[in-house]
């Protein structure tokens, strides 16, 4: 099973470590309130809604260099994405590993690119996700809306251990695609991922403004026919 890190603890990383967790992949979670860190110790991880799983972290680091330390082979950065050039300048001081492969689960466009200046770009992954999650307990994560994720291709990538290497493609992108959808989640691998990523981007700029005009959050905003009617032709007249 590989061995997943998971940086930035909030709906979507605390999200992505429930259902790996749950799978039966060791993870390992960066948590740098150590109060945090200890009621973890003691209280499951939930989410409810379109997806379910419950699962109890047992590695958890409260330092950076802790967590480097553990040598995930998959590190999912979960925080946002003004923090991504001061995170990896962090975790290249502190010796991360050069084998790992490093996933942005972020919004924005090109954060990827700050990831892939310090790794590499065969150490680099995008995941683009189509999902509405927040906290209703410290260690509960609702899940509002949950569709179709991608994952970026990358031909450059190493290959994953045991991977097939017959020249189609597969290594680790596959191999984490294969692995996420195993929890529940729908993803695919798209070489054309940027598509994707502009497209969120237009989606969460027609929501946002639609939630600070109605002054609803964006579940309450897409729990409206009406709004969500008008986020869909937002997005549609900006795509043509």
């Amino acid at each position: 099973m590989t061995h997943y890190g998971v940086i930035g603890l909030g709906p979507v990383g605390s999200l992505f470590a429930t259902l790996l967790g749950k799978a039966g992949h060791p993870v390992t979670l960066l948590c740098r309130n150590p109060t945090r860190a200890e009621f973890f110790k003691h209280n499951p991880l939930r989410v409810k809604g379109k997806l379910e799983a419950e699962w109890t972290p047992t590695r958890i680091c409260t330092g950076l260099d802790d967590f480097i330390a553990a040598k995930p082979e998959v590190v999912l950065i979960c925080t946002k994405a003004s923090q991504s050039r001061d995170l990896v300048r962090q975790m290249k001081a502190m010796g991360a590993s050069k084998d790992a492969i490093y996933v942005c689960c972020q919004n924005g466009i090109d954060v990827e690119e700050i990831v892939s200046e310090v790794f590499g770009k065969s150490h680099t992954l995008r995941a683009v996700l189509n999902l509405g999650c927040n906290f209703i307990k410290v260690n509960e994560v609702w899940v509002e809306f949950c569709f179709h994720h991608v994952l970026s291709q990358n031909l450059e990538a190493i290959k994953a251990p045991g991977g097939d290497d017959d020249g189609r493609g597969i290594g680790w992108d596959a191999k984490i695609c294969a692995e996420l959808r195993a929890t529940g989640l729908d993803f695919e691998v798209r070489r054309e991922y940027r598509e994707d990523v502009y497209r969120k981007a237009i989606l969460n700029t027609a929501l946002s403004t639609a939630c600070a005009l109605t002054r609803l959050t964006m579940r309450q905003a897409m729990s409206d026919p009406e709004i969500e009617r008008m986020v869909k032709e937002i997005v549609h007249e900006s795509l043509m």
